[in-house]
């Protein structure tokens, strides 16, 4: 194996490591960014849709829900709301749930844990939704609680988008390995040029032709 050979591959091993390393943590980050987001989103609207109906009991629900359905937001048309009693029974259910004969599933923990004043997260898929993310939220007035919120959001377009992305960096990625490894045979063939020069002019010199100089530029 030739030294050009090995700094090429010691050049392309090294800078691939790192190309790897960060494509895997652009990818990881994006996951999580994304799942945060949605999270962050269904905490603030069911946080707002808590505080509207404590403070407005006379508030008219389906008019209501109608309303926060149309919101310009990043998941209008994907939202879904669901209000439920202590006793797991529904309440109300969206325009858009009732339309396609939805009921949100809800687990028993899960309902224990808001009937205990906190908030809970789930994740699943139904055949007129898709893939979900909802979060399970408790409606506390007087420091008590009697009403549940459910809301949830698609999470098909997201998924969507972590696919594309991880397509793009196996697409991406191995183009950039091959332009480093031959952008590491050329920067390795300058790098010893010099030396191979050199080398070639002192074989030149023997005992029979002494009066040959390597140039020092």
């Amino acid at each position: 194996m030739t030294i050009r050979l090995k700094i090429c591959l010691w050049h392309t091993a090294i800078t691939s490591l790192v190309v790897i390393t960060g494509s895997i943590l652009i990818y990881l980050d994006f996951v999580y960014m994304s799942h945060r987001a949605i999270d962050i989103f269904l905490t603030e609207e069911a946080h707002g849709l808590a505080n509207s109906l404590v403070s407005s009991p006379s508030l008219v629900l389906k008019r209501y829900l109608a309303r926060l359905l149309d919101e310009p937001d990043m998941f209008k048309g994907n939202k879904y709301i669901q209000l439920i009693n202590k006793s797991g029974k529904v309440i109300v259910r969206s325009e858009n749930l009732e339309h396609e004969k939805i009921i949100l599933p809800l687990n028993p923990e899960a309902l224990q844990t808001a009937l205990s004043g906190k908030d809970s997260f789930a994740t699943g898929s139904l055949s007129a939704i898709g893939p979900y993310r909802m979060i399970v939220m408790p409606i506390l007035d007087k420091n008590r609680v009697e009403t549940v919120i459910q809301m949830a959001v698609s999470t098909g377009e997201m998924i969507n988008s972590i696919h594309e992305l991880r397509l793009s960096l196996m697409i991406v990625s191995p183009i950039i390995l091959l332009a480093i490894a031959l952008a590491g045979w050329y920067i390795a063939g300058k790098t010893l040029n010099p030396i191979a020069y050199i080398t070639r002019k002192a074989e030149k010199i023997t005992a029979e032709n002494l009066r040959l100089r390597l140039v020092a530029p």
